[in-house]
């Protein structure tokens, strides 16, 4: 599958900047979609003194708000960017117990996590199912694989993602269509992701289990262009998360507990 074009949503910082460097080190035009800031306009130049030769469009949005997946749609029609690869990477996560988190956060995350990757990946499924060619990344986590204490409402979106993927991919083969779905579950990545929350309380990111973004994206880089359709980043991680599936949900939980619980 020949493949030139890719949009990244999330794509000013973390696995998305990076994962934005690996297609433009490797010839690919591309569209970042992050928040209207300073940092979204600074990357965008920084990657066009790297690249002078690619096409990088930037297109600022919050992709918590209701019909943001509409827009960006309608922003890459207008643009004439037709892409090949979506990689739904944008998100961000709440900690603590469910009744005492943020009620108003909470919304923006399942907007942003469910309905805005759900909006975005029918409006170019659609395209691509119609010109039997594209990828979708979905980005998941390991978290979507059991109930997460403290990470509750974070993970049960994350779980939506998972099988959501999954169910696209499986109805993608059953019609035989080479358009595939990729689900990408990562272990808690070394990034800025938990700024403004509480989440660092929990000393999950300096955990045995945190990783680095650089590694992240290279795996996903990697699965994409091999065509997988399922990859959790680093290959010990990928035995390890099949290993504790297939343990009793009670144990699951309480491993998820042990771990996300605040340290003092």
């Amino acid at each position: 599958m020949i493949l030139n074009n890719v949009l990244i949503t999330g794509g000013s910082s973390g696995i998305g900047l990076e994962l934005a460097k690996l297609f433009l080190q490797n010839g690919y035009q591309c569209c970042l979609v992050a928040l209207d800031d300073d940092r979204l306009k600074a990357v965008k130049e920084d990657l066009i003194n790297l690249y002078p030769q690619s096409r990088i469009l930037a297109y600022g949005i919050d992709l918590s708000a209701d019909d943001s997946a509409d827009a960006v749609y309608a922003f890459t029609q207008d643009q004439k960017f037709y892409p090949d690869v979506v990689i739904n990477n944008a998100g961000f996560g709440t900690y603590g117990l469910t009744w005492e988190t943020d009620r108003d956060t909470e919304y923006k995350m399942i907007n942003l996590h469910v309905k805005t990757l759900y909006g975005l990946t029918r409006h170019y499924l659609q395209d691509m199912v119609k010109d039997d060619h594209g990828i979708i990344v979905n980005i998941s986590s390991i978290s979507a694989f059991q109930p997460s204490p403290y990470l509750n409402t974070y993970a049960s979106t994350k779980s939506f993602v998972y099988h959501f993927t999954r169910g696209l991919q499986a109805e993608l083969h059953e019609k035989r269509s080479n358009v595939k779905a990729i689900t990408i579950c990562p272990t808690p990545v070394r990034t800025n992701f938990g700024e403004g929350t509480s989440m660092d309380r929990s000393g999950l990111f300096q955990s045995w289990l945190a990783v680095d973004v650089d590694m992240v994206a290279n795996s996903i880089y990697d699965a994409i262009i091999r065509g997988k359709t399922f990859r959790v980043p680093g290959r010990f991680y990928h035995l390890l998360s099949y290993v504790a599936r297939l343990l009793p949900e009670w144990i699951q939980v309480r491993i998820a507990i042990s771990t996300m619980r605040p340290k003092h």
